[in-house]
């Protein structure tokens, strides 16, 4: 494939159903590589997509050593580095507290944060959730 350009996508390492599905054979499918094969092809580019622990394939979008990454919130941080589309509606997250059962009539949460500054909440290292849940001070 001589004469094609390359762009390179990171990506966590893990699968996210129906999005990013990473198979036995270490390559990835789902609707995500769906739309970036078809535009790829469009453009006569060639995709190479590697899976790697999440903060690493940040580093890699940071330093220029990547192209692109998939499911990358937007941050005021990471806009330093990063471009974000205006109109992506690829995706949207919401986020949701679980307990225990026997918790659920003890913990009243009503969507302020707040309400939630006596407990311990368990989070994923690297991950960016959205500016109103890291902006709380608690």
């Amino acid at each position: 494939m001589d004469g094609e350009e390359k762009i390179k996508i990171v990506r966590g390492d893990a699968s996210y159903y129906p999005y990013e599905i990473m198979n036995a054979d270490d390559t990835v499918s789902g609707l995500y590589f769906d739309i970036v094969d078809s535009i790829c092809c469009r453009l006569n580019l060639v995709v190479e997509v590697k899976s790697l622990p999440w903060k690493r394939a940040i580093l890699m979008i940071k330093t220029g050593e990547a192209d692109a990454i998939t499911c990358f919130g937007r941050s005021i941080e990471r806009e330093e580095f990063a471009i974000y589309h205006e109109n992506n509606i690829l995706s949207n997250s919401c986020f949701n507290f679980f307990t225990l059962k026997e918790n659920s009539e003890k913990i009243i949460y009503s969507g302020n944060l707040n309400e939630l500054a006596g407990y311990k909440i368990s989070l994923v290292m690297g991950y960016f959730y959205n500016n109103v849940f890291d902006d709380v001070d608690f």
